[in-house]
């Protein structure tokens, strides 16, 4: 029996947090916006109005797509910074925004934070309060040698779009 390659896209690198669940890390480099559509119950990313199934759809909950962001995310795990892929919507881009305006994000340890599940969930974004809260030079070093991780769509992720039943 012969197995296909599971998808090896950003999916993979993509924080999920659950109810009650709440880490910390810095947000690194810069943010990609898309938008995605959920038919079926699955979310199918966006490639394009011109070029979208869905957005040409006579039906208008096919065509309706909600937009979304990607950014890196960095977390100490293991004695080791690494990176991560936070995703979020346009909520969730209006608080990282209001919080770079008192202070860039980068230069900031922040406490992300879920409550709920699915549509009726919660996503608080707060600084960490105090001295901790801010990079000190050693960390800064530190946080620059992580390799980010490409927000762009990869191959894998187009192939599963052009396969997409929809």
């Amino acid at each position: 029996m012969q197995f296909p390659e599971w998808g090896s896209g950003i999916g993979k690198h993509i924080l999920r947090l659950k109810d009650g669940d709440s880490i910390q890390g810095v947000f690194r480099g810069e943010i990609t916006r898309f938008y995605q559509h959920w038919k079926s119950g699955r979310s199918i990313i966006c490639p394009g109005r011109d070029t979208c199934d869905l957005c040409q759809s006579e039906n208008e909950d096919d065509r309706r797509a909600n937009g979304r962001f990607r950014i890196n995310f960095l977390i100490y795990v293991d004695g080791q910074w690494g990176a991560k892929v936070f995703e979020g919507g346009k909520r969730v881009f209006e608080q990282l925004k209001a919080l770079n305006q008192d202070c860039p994000l980068e230069k900031m340890r922040v406490r992300i934070s879920k409550s709920g599940e699915g549509k009726n969930s919660q996503i608080v974004i707060s600084p960490v309060p105090g001295e901790a809260g801010l990079i000190k030079p050693a960390v800064e070093k530190e946080l620059q040698s992580v390799e980010l991780i490409d927000l762009a769509m990869g191959e894998q992720e187009e192939k599963e779009l052009e396969e997409a039943p929809f």
